[in-house]
């Protein structure tokens, strides 16, 4: 190829670079390969103006290639991670056939708005951070409150049992638990002027207004009273209500 193109001196550069991140990608672990092809060779800007050109969220492709990268950390070489690739795809096989017999018990992968109008006995809810529910990208007002609607409506598809979760890292980033969460806890109406709280740093206090969003609380063991954002406070579960 560098041959054919010896009289334009930037083709054969571009050769010349890809053949070394080829020889350099062959003595990496997959899980450096897919970060050094990522952000070395440019992929996650090629994922942008696709994204842009598709007219499609680019978080979303970067939701994808991430859980791939994620999922490749743990192997050594690219022959163990393409042969775990090899037997996923087989249990899934396995998978699909088994559920298409009748009366076979398992767990069924739902999304939020797919689990309207079912029933389960235990619904286990994951994820449940900011940034996923509410996803990052509701920031009005309205969409906000369908993320909020849409969550009360799997939480209510529980007949029996229903279980939360959230994770502390994701992708390697720091996350936090979704603010609905931190609303089934603790709702707004269950402050009043008087309650007793008690709060992760401060300890135990009395509340003393609850005015324009903001929460003023005097400690026990803090000489002066504290103004606090309601909001925040809830949704980082910051203080309990004590009963």
């Amino acid at each position: 190829m560098k041959k054919l193109v010896e009289d334009k001196p930037y083709i054969v550069e571009r050769i010349e670079k890809l053949e070394y991140d080829l020889n350099l990608l062959k003595k990496v672990n997959p899980y450096a390969a897919i970060t050094y092809i990522r952000r070395s060779m440019g992929y996650d800007d090629y994922l942008s103006e696709y994204a842009a050109f598709r007219r499609i969220k680019v978080e979303e492709l970067y939701d994808v290639i991430s859980e791939l990268q994620e999922g490749a950390r743990e192997y050594a070489t690219y022959e163990d991670w393409f042969h775990h690739i090899e037997n996923y795809k087989e249990e899934l096989k396995q998978q699909m056939d088994r559920n298409r017999q009748k009366d076979v018990d398992g767990v069924a992968l739902s999304t939020f708005h797919a689990a309207k109008g079912l029933e389960y006995d235990i619904v286990y809810i994951i994820d449940a951070n900011e940034g996923i529910t509410p996803h990052r990208k509701a920031v009005l007002n309205e969409d906000m409150e369908e993320e909020r609607r849409m969550f009360y409506v799997a939480m209510t598809r529980a007949k029996s049992k229903l279980c939360i979760y959230s994770v502390k890292e994701r992708y390697n980033k720091e996350l936090f638990p979704s603010r609905f969460v931190g609303e089934l806890l603790l709702a707004e109406t269950d402050l009043s002027e008087g309650a007793r709280v008690r709060h992760k740093t401060y300890g135990i206090g009395t509340v003393m207004q609850i005015k324009n969003g903001k929460v003023t609380i005097r400690f026990d063991k803090a000489p002066l009273p504290k103004t606090l954002d309601l909001s925040f406070c809830i949704r980082n579960q910051i203080f309990q209500v004590l009963r």
